[in-house]
């Protein structure tokens, strides 16, 4: 699906855009952003929880998550605190659904509070801003408010720039793309796309590239995009999996063409093992070369490469990196 944003203001921004920058906003601001405009029961869940924990009415709490009454740092810090609890008893943050009952409307937002959480422990183990990460975290997907299609990714950017969240918007265009890549993504190939016999990504001469291309190949990956790449194949609606596991969820819900999805899983395997050496976690001698989608190499081994890399991935994590002692909501200025 081609990609462009919706005037050229938006285009100039977005390619004057060169990395992530450090935050200037707090987890809580970030989190109400989220909320803000949505149906009081898309929040029902949330904002029982707050009635019951903040010893206050039903709509003042509501009120609260749509910036409607003043609202302290230290109370969307809680607010942050309850939506967790939420979502980690087993519950979304409210009860709409769409579909005959099959879609819960808000359970995209348990899948980037859990992407925000995840973010912040890899940050931490990596030395960068971890409320940063997080933030990029949950904003990250800012687009499903407006769209499901894979249009949310432009159409987030387009909302968080206007919403003046300059330094965040970059997270919605990068999140589904490793590496700066344009196919390096869980969704079909463009038209013009091809590996060469290398193993490299290439492009047909004359190849009309739409804006996210030219925009990825200008823009320099961070830290933090490699941990929102990672955090977001990790992380679902109820709670974090194995990068494996969740990208075999996700081929339930769409098709993949062989050669996006061969250079997708090598990429992927790649920048697991590129972190995992940087969080201190073993990588042994199977696994330590990089691997390449070459034409001497079929899926299949493609895709057992990529399962044992996660094994060992996801194990790291759960020995090393979930184990952190650390405040999942923003630290608060003393």
């Amino acid at each position: 699906m081609k990609l462009y944003f919706s005037n050229d203001e938006y285009r100039k921004k977005a390619l004057s855009t060169l990395n992530v920058e450090k935050s200037k906003h707090t987890v809580g601001d970030a989190f109400l952003l989220i909320t803000k405009d949505l149906s009081k029961e898309d929040l029902s869940n949330l904002i029982s929880i707050m009635e019951k924990e903040l010893n206050l009415p039903l709509d003042i709490c509501y009120k609260m998550t749509q910036n409607e009454v003043s609202v302290n740092d230290i109370t969307k810090s809680k607010i942050v605190e309850l939506a967790y609890k939420c979502i980690e008893s087993g519950k979304t943050l409210g009860e709409k659904t769409i579909n005959n009952g099959k879609i819960n409307t808000s359970s995209w937002i348990s899948h980037v509070l859990y992407e925000g959480k995840l973010a912040r422990e890899f940050a931490i183990k990596l030395g960068v801003d971890p409320t940063t990460a997080q933030i990029q975290g949950i904003l990250h997907d800012y687009g499903r408010k407006i769209t499901h299609s894979f249009e949310h990714v432009t159409k987030g950017y387009e909302k968080l720039i206007d919403e003046g969240w300059k330094e965040e918007a970059s997270s919605c265009l990068t999140h589904s793309f490793l590496n700066g890549g344009r196919c390096a993504s869980n969704e079909q190939a463009e038209e013009g796309f091809f590996v060469d016999e290398n193993g490299n990504p290439c492009w047909m001469d004359g190849t009309d590239k739409d804006d996210i291309t030219i925009f990825l190949e200008n823009y320099k990956y961070s830290t933090y995009d490699k941990v929102l790449n990672i955090a977001d194949l990790m992380a679902t609606s109820q709670g974090i999996v194995s990068p494996y596991d969740r990208i075999a969820d996700i081929a339930t819900r769409r098709k993949l063409d062989s050669t996006n999805r061969g250079y997708f899983l090598a990429e992927f395997s790649n920048t697991l093992v590129d972190i995992l050496e940087k969080t201190g976690g073993k990588i042994p001698e199977t696994v330590k070369e990089p691997i390449k989608a070459t034409p001497n190499l079929n899926i299949e081994e493609i895709n057992e490469r990529f399962k044992a890399v996660s094994d060992i991935f996801y194990t790291h994590y759960k020995s090393n990196i979930a184990k952190q002692k650390n405040n999942l909501i923003e630290e608060r200025e003393i």
